[in-house]
C-alpha cells in the first residue's frame, strides 16, 4: 500500500498517525516511521483496508439512500404509488 492511499484513507475517517497507532497497538513513532518508510507491516495493511472498505460501504449505503430519494420524487410526480401492489392470478 502507498503513502498517498494510506493518508487519504486517515483522512476520510478523521484519524491522525497518533490515532492510528493507538488503534494498531503501536508507538506514534513506529506509525509515522512506517508512513514515511513507505513500510506498512501486515496488520497495518489489513486494518487500512479494513477502514477503506468501511468507507466504501458507507458510500454506497449514502447512495442507495439518495436513489430511493429520486425513486421517490419520480413516482409521485407520475402518481404512482409508493408501494408496489402484486397480484396473483389463478386459471
Amino acid at each position: 500500500m502507498d503513502t498517498d492511499r494510506a493518508g487519504r484513507i486517515l483522512e476520510r475517517h478523521g484519524l491522525t498517525k497518533k490515532a492510528f497507532a493507538d488503534m494498531m497497538g503501536v508507538k506514534p513513532s513506529t506509525a509515522r516511521m512506517a508512513f514515511s518508510l513507505k513500510r506498512f507491516s501486515k496488520a497495518m495493511v489489513a486494518k487500512l483496508e479494513e477502514l477503506e472498505s468501511e468507507l466504501e460501504d458507507q458510500q454506497e449505503k449514502d447512495e442507495g439512500r439518495r436513489l430511493s430519494v429520486i425513486e421517490g420524487i419520480v413516482r409521485q410526480t407520475m402518481d404512482t404509488p409508493l408501494e408496489t401492489v402484486a397480484s396473483i392470478c389463478c386459471a
